[in-house]
């Protein structure tokens, strides 16, 4: 299912290259790291394609070209924070160590 619904866009090694290229770790190949798959908007309103991400176990890097405010809202709710990367919006799946509570801002009313 996972392999039909997602394609790659690059490989956590290559991010890290790009981004830090001194401290990259030579030890590890493009075989030995989960490659970061796209999402969009259609895939993350099928609860059956996010079942499938929460289960999923080797990937937390997604990448999506959706700047839109719905997919970054849409995303953040699902748990993903989301970091750019060139022309990328790269949502991390947070599975243990982040919690956003929103709340309206002091002495403003909610809607």
């Amino acid at each position: 299912f996972f392999s039909r619904v997602f394609c790659c866009c690059m490989s956590d090694t290559d991010a890290m290259q790009a981004e830090r290229p001194d401290e990259a770790s030579s030890s590890k190949t493009d075989e030995d790291v989960p490659a970061i798959v796209h999402i969009d908007l259609r895939l993350l309103k099928q609860p059956e394609v996010i079942m499938h991400i929460y289960a999923d176990k080797v990937h937390h890097y997604y990448a999506s070209q959706d700047w839109s405010p719905e997919f970054y809202v849409t995303q953040a709710c699902l748990g993903f924070v989301a970091v750019a990367f060139g022309d990328y919006l790269l949502p991390e799946l947070q599975r243990q160590y982040c919690v956003m509570v929103l709340r309206p801002a002091h002495g403003h009313a909610a809607d």
